[in-house]
Order: structure tokens, then C-alpha cells, then sequence
């Protein structure tokens, strides 16, 4: 639920956007106010885990744990062209991913939450375009249309408000941080490396996968103009030990 720009966090499992509308966030202990800008991560550090698992018995005490990890996102458009790429939900690129593989054996994504700007530079000659994200578990292939995203069960539709001729960010109405938020729940059993499917959802440490694809399209803004889209994909990621 969104108020004033803030995020309010409860033990609400819902999903956290679905079909473009922002629900409640999943994040325990407590319900809690925070910007919209980032997940809330009520969780322990790799340091705070080594050290109850040091208590319990070394590598035999760690129990399974989950936690946000970040990646940086930013793509740019060719001038009067319409914006559209892939981008993967890959855990292990993120900075912070090799510390958790050195001490568990196996991971899964869970969830995601993109949060991100989209922005233009140069003079447009169009105006009233249409943008869209969209999450697709099975096919990484990149989007022809607005429409051909929209026709996923999850995805995210905005309009591209700014005059001909003029240079804003967008949008600048969404909330005073400028930024939006798209996220859904992995569906279970969901991982690919190289384009091909693992079985069943634990993935090796050692192994790197997209847990599906998130797949961006803004609509050209006519000669002259691009587009950028900038912001950070986090990702719930679970550990667990073999033992």
C-alpha cells in the first residue's frame, strides 16, 4: 500500500505489484514506514549468520535465509528509436551474491522489485507515447510492441508525460522521488542458464541463472530524442546449506 510516497511494510505475504497496481510488501518483523525508493531488508547480515552458525556447530548450524540483493540497471535507447531490451533476474550478479556462495550451496529467487526512472534527453517530436514492463518466466526474446507486453499476465503500463519539444523527466507526477516500482513473485520451479530450463527451483551456488526475464519497451520519441531507463533490481534471494 502506498501513502505519501511511503511504502508501509507488514507480515502481508501479497505480491507486490500485479498487473501495474502497488500492493503490500512481505518484509518482517514488524510493520514499518519506509521510502518507496528500496525493499526494507529486516534481515541478517552474512557476518550475523556465520555467527549463529558458529554457536550451533559450524557449517551443520546454518539454517536456511533469505535476503535482498541489488543490481544496477541502465539502458538507453538509439535516437528516435523505441527502447527495447532484456534484462535477466540473475542473483548472482549482484555485488554482494559471492559472499552468501561462499557459505551456502544452493540459492533461489523469489522475488523481485524493480525500482526505476525512466528519462529523456535531446527534443522530441512525439508526445503521448506509451512505455511498458513486463515479466516473462519462460522467454527471454525482447518485445515488437506496448501491446505485446501489455498481453502478459504481469506487466506495467505508463504514459510518457511531457510537451513536444520540451525535456522532463518521466514521470515527474508518479511520486516526488520521480521513481516507479515493478515487482512480482518467481513462480516456482523457474530458473534458466543459457537459455536452458534447470529442474526444480535450487540452483548451485557455483551456477549462475535468470530466474525468468523482466522485458522493458518505450515507444520511440521521434528524431532527435532518447530514452533511458535507470534504477536498481532487487532480488529476494534464499540460501541453504547441504549440510
Amino acid at each position: 500500500m502506498v501513502q505519501d510516497d511511503y511504502v508501509i511494510v507488514s507480515r502481508d505475504p501479497n505480491v507486490l505489484v500485479k498487473d501495474g497496481k502497488d500492493l503490500k510488501s512481505a518484509v518482517p518483523p514488524r510493520s514499518i514506514a519506509t521510502p518507496a525508493s528500496a525493499p526494507v531488508s529486516m534481515l541478517p547480515s552474512v557476518k550475523d549468520v556465520l555467527r549463529n552458525a558458529k554457536s550451533r556447530g559450524g557449517k551443520k548450524g546454518l539454517t536456511p535465509v533469505s535476503t535482498w540483493l541489488a543490481i544496477d540497471i541502465d539502458e538507453t535507447s538509439s535516437t528516435n528509436s523505441a527502447l527495447t531490451t532484456v534484462l535477466g533476474v540473475p542473483p548472482s550478479s549482484a555485488v554482494d551474491f559471492s559472499s552468501w556462495a561462499a557459505v551456502y550451496d544452493e540459492y533461489k529467487a523469489e522475488e523481485f522489485k524493480f525500482v526505476f526512472k525512466e528519462t529523456m534527453s535531446g527534443t522530441p517530436s512525439d508526445n503521448g507515447q506509451l512505455a511498458v514492463l513486463a515479466y516473462d518466466p519462460l522467454n527471454n526474446t525482447a518485445l515488437g510492441s506496448t501491446a505485446g507486453g501489455a498481453d502478459h499476465s504481469i506487466h506495467m503500463l505508463w504514459g510518457q508525460n511531457f510537451a513536444t519539444s520540451s525535456a522532463a523527466a518521466i514521470p515527474s507526477n508518479v511520486t516526488k522521488h520521480g521513481l516507479m516500482t515493478f515487482a512480482a513473485k518467481i513462480p516456482r520451479g523457474v530458473a534458466f542458464t543459457s537459455s536452458t530450463e534447470l529442474e526444480g527451483m535450487w540452483v548451485p551456488t557455483s551456477v549462475g541463472v535468470s530466474f525468468g526475464y523482466i522485458k522493458p519497451y518505450v515507444e520511440g520519441l521521434g528524431s532527435g530524442a532518447t530514452s533511458n531507463l535507470r534504477g536498481i533490481l532487487y532480488i529476494k534471494t534464499r540460501f541453504r546449506s547441504r549440510g
